[in-house]
């Protein structure tokens, strides 16, 4: 096996380990040559208007870039077989025009035999989302009680629910949310985001749900006084703030993709620096030392990838400046706010 064989690359996705033959990231489903297809794709529908065989062979290009089991495979092959037909985009067929119409996108791996949202039963996410809400509400209550167990398990709900309701609106699949003890949740995307804008507002709408609970609990402390209102509310401002950090995967590194990837270094240089902060105050604990070094290693490879490759001047990351403004005031807007609540309400 000659050594090119052997060269792995990164998912500039969820930065896996990937084959040169790979077509689709094992981890995160993503298309390896999404950019390329989005290319081929926009040719050939220009092309379409002209010559269709000329077409059809720039999608037959497109075809060798996606997995056979793919939507999108079959969509495109529809398509190329309506073209040689003389059919031109829409085709003497009218049952061909809906597919070929849908072919020029090709963004996302969707299996063929993969249904609904992302093959999950309700009966499964209740299972995945109530059982680790379970066993999460089981080790917060050992730190601060049952109450306190059930308050920060609902407001990290709460956030999650904001990614779900922007996963949903742009119907990208993606498993349920998954709660993971003292480091919060996660939901694992199955279609990644079509562009830098769709992941931006997929990442900053969990902290703007996650705020409003979180104000929602503070008013309530303000009313009647409870101390266990005001610390749940001070947490989950720090929580929703520290996911604002440009660093991915978290949801300000996801934001910072469409304003610009070159805050993702600023971004590691503000963990480092809260990190070593936190060391001199003596308030780094066993479980922070790993997050910390996991979230450094899992930002690692999408950083050096994007910033040496280039990709950076992709369609992915083109984003209208009207949008990159909005996002970037809703970003700074909220990361202020979030600041001044969490000075607020500390203990």
């Amino acid at each position: 096996m000659s050594a090119a064989e052997t060269t792995l690359i990164p998912c500039r996705t969820c930065g896996a380990p990937l084959s040169p033959a790979a077509l689709v990231c094992d981890r995160c489903n993503s298309l390896v040559h999404k950019d390329r297809l989005e290319q081929l794709a926009a040719i050939a529908t220009q092309q379409e208007q002209i010559d269709p065989r000329a077409a059809a062979g720039t999608w037959q290009q497109a075809l060798g870039l996606l997995p056979p089991d793919a939507r999108q495979y079959q969509i495109i092959q529809a398509r190329i077989a309506n073209l040689l037909a003389g059919g031109g985009e829409h085709g003497s067929d009218p049952a061909a025009a809906p597919m070929a119409r849908r072919a020029s996108h090709p963004l996302g791996y969707q299996p063929v035999e993969t249904g609904g949202r992302g093959g999950d039963t309700w009966q499964s996410m209740l299972l995945k989302t109530g059982g680790s809400m379970v066993l999460s509400i089981g080790l917060f209550y050992l730190v601060g009680g049952l109450w306190f167990a059930v308050g920060i398990v609902l407001l990290i709900f709460v956030h999650e629910m904001g990614h779900v309701l922007a996963n949903h609106h742009y119907g990208l699949r993606s498993s349920p949310p998954i709660f993971l003890g003292f480091l919060g949740a996660v939901i694992y995307l199955k279609d990644p985001p079509p562009n830098a804008k769709v992941e931006a507002i997929v990442g900053i709408a969990g902290p703007i749900l996650g705020t409003l609970g979180a104000l929602v609990v503070y008013l309530f402390y303000l009313q009647t006084g409870n101390r266990l209102a005001y610390e749940l509310a001070h947490i989950a401002f720090w929580i929703n703030f520290f996911n604002l950090i440009p660093v991915p995967p978290l949801d300000g590194g996801r934001v910072a993709a469409a304003i610009t990837p070159k805050l993702w270094p600023v971004g590691i240089v503000l963990m480092l620096g809260w990190f070593t902060y936190r060391f001199t105050q003596n308030r780094v604990t066993d479980i922070s030392i790993y997050f910390v070094v996991w979230l450094l290693l899992s930002a690692w490879p999408r950083v050096q990838y994007t910033l040496r490759s280039g990709i950076t001047n992709s369609p992915y990351f083109k984003v209208e400046p009207a949008v990159k403004f909005a996002i970037a005031s809703v970003y700074v807007g909220l990361a202020a706010g979030l600041y001044l609540l969490d000075v607020r309400t500390r203990f």
